[in-house]
């Protein structure tokens, strides 16, 4: 039998949604949404985000929007549940 990934997500406030504008490129805003690994010699995954930890996907290269969904699925085995950054300049 396959095992099962679920993947829950926090409630997010609704002023919070209502004050986000989504059709803003999200690599200007300034914020990164960050899984860490949870074992040594592991890579860390950070994608551009707005203020609320939403990753446009539609804006993602094809590689990015793979390692998207693979932080993604698997958060709490390989990778730290995601948290919001603000983003360092490069």
């Amino acid at each position: 039998m396959a095992p099962f990934v679920f993947l829950l997500q926090r409630p997010v406030p609704t002023q919070a949604l209502k004050e986000t504008k989504m059709d803003t490129p999200h690599a200007s805003c300034g914020y990164e949404l960050r899984f860490q690994p949870l074992f040594a010699n592991q890579r860390a995954f950070a994608f551009p985000c707005d203020a609320i930890g939403h990753v446009d996907m539609d804006s993602l290269s094809e590689r990015m929007l793979n390692n998207y969904l693979y932080a993604r699925a698997v958060m709490g085995l390989e990778l730290s549940w995601p948290e919001v950054r603000a983003s360092r300049p490069h």
